[in-house]
């Protein structure tokens, strides 16, 4: 469907929990640089409670003959950044479990990573970041469908969080409220590394992805035309395991797709420093092209406090500190919108914000704007949701 540019309008309203809006954008700009990442870091297998965060839904689509390309934003309970800098927020829901991140090597990139071909990845999340069973499981996902409003457009891409669902679920249901079912076959699902060191993207080595409303298909045609580009390594099983940002889409897709059998294509980004932003993004761009593709990004906003190494405040300004962290995730927002690479980069090295899924927007914004020069679109943003896991009251010392 095409959006009535007669009709684009802004809207915004703002209560204790959520901020929505709908906003247009019409142009991407050109070349985005590299941003250094500091997205690669091993977690312990122990979840812990999670502290303040933000969440939001944004939806970004398309503008010309072609169905609207939606990126629905949403974002995640702040990681404790034992590497330096890494700050992230969310809107509408935190983690419902925090991963503690331990630097590593971000230079070091595996040819392989040991994938194993073959079998299915279990649910390993389910019970504890979402509900383990079928039936309640399915409850919440309607629950939260339900309440997301009418659809706005046609998606052809979306950012969702990768909390816990007790804590974002509502937000996500925003982005994935914005799927046409009947006009997806294949599902790209972007996620960042947050167990293994990785300096470009990873594919499974899998068949299917198991959830606990029913598994999903690995579309292996696409994954070995991706293998074959030799730009990709091979997810080792333990780590694909452990990584929740990939996992914490599928129910939500499987929800959503139901008794359609969509293809999936998991693809755990990395780093991305230099020119392989752009070279991922020329290689999706292509996978754009086709309208019945779907991109699901995973990515949450800003994670604060002190655990998180991640603390900015102007006392002197009076503004309260969730009024504060709300302006910058707006700000982060905004500069998405713009659907211009550098503009984001940019964003992100004056503010710093822990933005974790910083490199799979930047290779989506990458891969738009290599869609936008081969086919000449003009792109639309629009912002759906936002709200906080906690309002930071005090003040840091």
């Amino acid at each position: 469907m095409l959006y009535d540019r007669e009709q684009q309008r802004l809207h915004s309203a703002v209560c204790p929990t959520h901020f929505a809006s709908i906003l247009d954008s019409r142009e991407i700009m050109s070349e985005g640089i590299s941003i250094s990442s500091r997205g690669s870091c091993r977690a312990p297998p122990a979840p812990h409670p999670v502290p303040s965060a933000c969440f939001s839904s944004l939806a970004f689509h398309l503008c010309t003959s072609s169905p609207h390309l939606f990126l629905s934003f949403y974002g995640y309970p702040p990681i404790k950044p034992t590497c330096p800098r890494l700050s992230v927020s969310h809107s509408q829901g935190l983690l419902h479990y925090l991963h503690y991140f331990i630097p590593q090597s971000f230079t070091v990139n595996r040819t392989r990573m040991n994938g194993t071909e073959g079998g299915i990845r279990s649910a390993s999340h389910a019970g504890s970041w979402y509900a383990g069973s079928q039936s309640e499981l399915d409850r919440q996902l309607t629950r939260w469908l339900d309440g997301a409003g009418e659809r706005v457009g046609r998606a052809r891409a979306i950012i969702s969080p990768h909390a816990g669902y007790s804590y974002c679920g509502e937000t996500a249901a925003y982005a994935f409220k914005q799927i046409v079912p009947h006009e997806v076959d294949r599902i790209f699902i972007l996620g960042p590394s947050h167990v293994v060191s990785l300096s470009g993207c990873a594919l499974t080595t899998c068949s299917r992805y198991s959830t606990p409303l029913g598994d999903l298909n690995i579309d292996q045609a696409v994954n070995d035309e991706l293998r074959a580009t030799r730009h990709f390594d091979l997810m080792d099983r333990s780590d694909e395991e452990a990584e929740h940002s990939i996992e914490m889409q599928l129910p939500f897709i499987a929800k959503v797709m139901h008794g359609r059998k969509p293809t999936i294509i998991p693809v755990l980004v990395g780093s991305l420093q230099g020119s392989k932003q752009q070279t991922y993004g020329k290689i999706f761009a292509h996978y754009l092209e086709n309208p019945r593709n779907l991109f699901v990004v995973s990515s949450d906003f800003c994670h604060f406090g002190d655990r998180f190494n991640y603390a900015p405040y102007d006392r002197s300004s009076g503004v309260p500190i969730y009024e504060q962290i709300s302006n910058l995730d707006r700000a982060g927002m905004n500069a998405i919108e713009t659907l211009n690479p550098t503009t984001f980069n940019d964003y992100l090295k004056k503010t710093q914000n822990t933005i974790c899924g910083r490199n799979p927007i930047l290779l989506m914004l990458q891969a738009a704007d290599h869609f936008r020069q081969m086919n000449n679109h003009t792109h639309e943003f629009r912002f759906l949701n936002y709200s906080q896991s906690n309002k930071v009251q005090k003040s840091i010392k």
